[in-house]
């Protein structure tokens, strides 16, 4: 089995030829392994699932996908669509890893829908040079026809002070003509806790509410 280092696991997606991908391709549709009926990436690691909403009559689905190994590397997001939540089709890549705020991932996240738009808040991972990482939460919005429009700026560019850069995978729902936005965290001290945002729009601005702290220590990897 190879041995993924930490270079060949975030290395850009145009490092590896078009060649290589349907290679990785077909082995998996080819492999006795392959799954009959449940959702599974067409190559390389399927991780959380994200953004799942039921808007203009069907179910939208992406999962984080690293598509040239079995491994935690660079995530993106793919897409499905369901009218009945048995039969799914692949509709196309979605969010993709690029700077500034993406550059080692994007992470999960969560969809909501607006009319007939869909627009997803979800964390965007960079790595440091000393090991370190930068958590930031986005926003894009998904036209009726697919079409994605990432929001420039930030929805939310950094965790609280006594937090730390695990900060992380918003779920955002509307009460009461008011966005929330509920995300995974850890204090400085170890602790795991819920951060509570608000805003007016799903653009923002979001303000923190307060939080949760969660009774258990936790070591969020």
């Amino acid at each position: 089995m190879k041995t993924w280092t930490t270079k060949q696991r975030y290395a850009t997606y145009d490092t590896y030829s078009k060649k290589e991908l349907d290679r990785l391709q077909k082995l998996q549709r080819d492999s006795k392994w392959h799954l009959a009926y449940h959702l599974q990436p067409k190559s390389g690691l399927m991780n959380d699932p994200n953004g799942f909403t039921y808007i203009n009559g069907e179910w939208r689905l992406a999962y984080q996908n690293f598509p040239f190994g079995p491994v935690h590397g660079l995530k993106s997001w793919e897409n499905l669509v369901s009218n009945d939540l048995q039969n799914w089709r692949y509709i196309g890549s979605g969010l993709q890893p690029h700077a500034p705020y993406s550059m080692q991932g994007v992470y999960s996240g969560s969809g909501l829908a607006q009319g007939e738009r869909q627009f997803l808040m979800y964390t965007g991972n960079v790595r440091t040079e000393d090991g370190g990482r930068i958590s930031t939460q986005l926003g894009a919005w998904v036209e009726p026809d697919g079409e994605l429009h990432e929001l420039s700026q930030p929805l939310i560019s950094g965790q609280p002070n006594g937090y730390t850069a695990h900060f992380r995978d918003p779920q955002i729902l509307e009460r009461d003509g008011r966005y929330y936005a509920i995300l995974g965290a850890q204090r400085e001290d170890k602790r795991g806790t819920i951060l509570v945002y608000s805003a007016e729009r799903p653009e923002g601005p979001w303000q923190l509410d307060g939080h949760w702290t969660l009774a258990l220590i936790a070591s969020v990897t």
